[in-house]
């Protein structure tokens, strides 16, 4: 837009102040904010006003709302995703711990058999 890189004009006869000179929502980045006209002030009101807001969105208030929609939208996806993961590490988990218990429990009873033949067997010592 070629009218964005020309210095703004000012209401009140102040110097003019390029675009680098405004802060967040084209307010003048310094502390010096001053009221605007009456017109201006109305035009506000009208602009943001409840009754007239639906009615009048600008395109960039629209694509803005329809980027937060396809956000949540996005957000909503991530949210499900996560929890599906969730639920699949979870039951890894619960599996995992299950193998880990019975391989406790073959190596004790693997000892126990060890141990049994051991006794069985007949001493080498003897001979």
């Amino acid at each position: 837009d070629p009218a964005s890189t020309e210095p703004l004009a000012s209401t009140r006869g102040a110097p003019a102040r390029s675009d680098n000179d405004l802060g967040d929502a084209g307010f003048p980045a310094s502390g010096n904010r001053k009221m605007g006209t009456g017109a201006e002030l109305r035009s506000l009101q009208q602009m943001f006003s409840p009754d007239t807001a639906s009615a009048r969105q600008s395109p960039m208030l629209q694509r803005v709302e329809e980027r937060l929609q396809a956000q949540d939208a996005v957000v909503y996806k991530l949210e499900r995703r996560l929890s599906e993961i969730s639920g699949q590490v979870m039951a890894l988990t619960d599996e995992l711990q299950l193998q880990m218990r019975k391989t406790l429990n073959m190596e004790a009873t693997l000892v126990d058999v060890s141990h049994k033949l051991e006794e069985r067997s007949p001493k080498s010592s003897s001979l």
